[in-house]
C-alpha cells in the first residue's frame, strides 16, 4: 500500500488523464495495440482489446464505453434455445457473431498449459502475412519481396501496424472496436463520495464513448479507485483503399526516366507507366515505343547481388524468388539497359526510385547478345 494522498493528489490520480488520452488515440499513429493486460503493484490494471463491427452495430456500439466482446470471445460453440418445450442446439462458427468478429483470439488453458494468442485466419491470408515461428511476430511480405514487421508480440502486448487494420477495414468494410478498461488505486482518508466530480455516464467523445466511475473496495480499507472505460468505434475507409486486388495498382508510382537528350545537351524524359507508351499496334503513336532503351550504371545491380538469398541475377534477367523478374542487359560493362515499358510493368513501384538514382543518358548502347 502507497502513501495517503491528499484530495487535490488524489484526484489528479484518479482522473486517469494520460490513460484517457492514450486509449482515445489508439489507432491513430503507425502502431495499434489489439491487446494488453497489465497490474503494476496493486495500484494500477487494465487491459485492451479489439474487434471488428458490421457498420449496422455501430449505432449499438456507441451505446456504452462497455466492451462488446470480452477477452476469449469469438470462438465456435453452441447456443440453445426452447422449441415447443424441446431444447434445441445450434453450431456457431462465432458465437459472437455474425456482427462482431475478435482480430486476437485468446485461447484460455485456465492455468493447465500456457495460453495461445492467436491470429485470426481471415486477417492473416487476406492481408498476406507470414509468421515468423523463433518470435511469434508476423510480417507484411511485398510484392517486391520485402518483408515488413506487422504484428509484434510484447509481453503481453500486442499491436498491429495501423496501415494493415486500415486496408483489412476497407478491404471487408468493417468497423474497428478499440476497448480499454483501466483502474487506478489511491490510499486516502477520504470516501467516494469526495470524489463524485470525476463521476461521467456514458457519453460519446467524438469518435470514442466514454465511462467513469468511483468507488471503493470496502474491507475496511481506505482505498479509493477510478475505473474507466473507453472504446474507440473507427469506421473503415473506402473499399478501394484496401490496396487488395482489383485496386491493388491504384497507388503506383511510375516516376520518368532519361531516354534521350535534346539539341541543347538537356535530358529528355517520360514516364514509365505501360498504358501511356506506344506499341507496335497504334497506341499512342506521339509517345515513346514501349521497347525504348532505358540505360543505368552497372552499380545498379548491387542491391540484388548483394542480398543472393532472395534475389537472382543471372545473363539477360533480374529475378526475385518467384514474385517478379525483369529483363535486363547486363552484356555491357559500361552499363546496363533496361526497356521503358519493362521499368513499369515488371519492377516493383518501391523499386524504381532505386533504378532512377542510377539513371543515366543514352550514351551506351544495346549489348550484341540482348540485339
Amino acid at each position: 500500500m502507497g502513501n495517503t494522498l491528499n484530495h487535490d493528489d488524489a484526484i489528479d490520480v484518479l482522473r486517469q488523464a494520460d490513460e484517457r488520452k492514450t486509449s482515445q488515440t489508439n489507432g491513430s499513429g503507425p502502431w495499434t495495440v489489439v491487446y494488453d493486460s497489465w497490474q503494476d503493484s496493486g495500484d494500477r490494471n487494465g487491459g485492451r482489446f479489439a474487434a471488428f463491427a458490421a457498420p449496422d452495430y455501430r449505432d449499438r456500439a456507441m451505446q456504452s464505453g462497455s466492451w462488446d466482446m470480452s477477452v476469449g470471445g469469438g470462438f465456435p460453440g453452441f447456443s440453445q434455445h426452447h422449441d415447443d418445450g424441446e431444447w434445441v442446439s445450434t453450431y456457431h462458427r462465432n458465437v459472437d457473431g455474425p456482427d462482431l468478429e475478435p482480430l486476437v483470439l485468446v485461447q484460455e488453458m485456465h492455468g493447465v498449459v500456457a495460453d495461445a494468442y492467436l491470429i485470426s485466419e481471415e486477417f492473416r491470408l487476406l492481408m498476406h502475412l507470414w509468421e515468423d515461428k523463433a518470435t511469434g511476430n508476423y510480417y507484411s511480405v511485398g510484392d517486391d519481396g520485402s518483408k515488413e514487421l506487422a504484428i509484434e508480440f510484447t509481453g503481453r502486448q500486442i499491436r498491429v501496424r495501423t496501415p494493415l487494420l486500415r486496408r483489412y477495414q476497407a478491404a471487408r468494410q468493417l468497423d474497428l472496436l478499440l476497448f480499454s478498461d483501466t483502474r487506478v488505486f489511491v490510499d486516502t482518508d477520504e470516501k467516494p463520495e469526495a470524489f463524485e466530480e470525476l463521476n461521467e455516464e456514458d457519453h460519446v467523445e467524438k469518435d470514442s464513448v466514454v465511462f467513469m466511475g468511483v468507488g471503493d473496495i470496502g474491507l475496511g480499507r481506505s482505498q479509493v479507485f477510478s475505473r474507466l472505460l473507453v472504446k474507440r468505434v473507427l469506421p473503415p475507409p473506402p473499399q478501394e483503399q484496401s490496396g487488395i486486388w482489383p485496386w491493388d495498382r491504384d497507388d503506383e508510382e511510375y516516376p520518368e526516366f532519361v531516354i534521350d537528350e535534346d539539341e541543347n545537351g538537356r535530358p529528355v524524359k517520360f514516364t514509365c507507366e505501360e498504358d501511356k507508351l506506344a506499341n507496335y499496334f497504334g497506341k499512342n503513336p506521339d509517345a515513346p515505343h514501349y521497347l525504348t532503351p532505358v540505360f543505368f550504371k552497372p552499380e545498379v545491380l548491387k542491391r540484388y547481388y548483394d542480398d543472393p538469398s532472395l534475389y537472382s541475377v543471372s545473363d539477360g534477367r533480374l529475378s526475385c524468388g518467384h514474385l517478379w523478374g525483369v529483363q535486363i542487359d547486363n552484356g555491357n560493362p559500361a552499363a546496363v539497359m533496361v526497356f521503358l515499358g519493362d521499368i513499369g510493368r515488371d519492377i516493383p513501384s518501391s523499386h524504381r526510385d532505386h533504378w532512377r538514382a542510377y539513371n543515366i543518358p543514352p550514351v551506351s548502347k544495346m549489348s550484341e547478345s540482348t540485339f
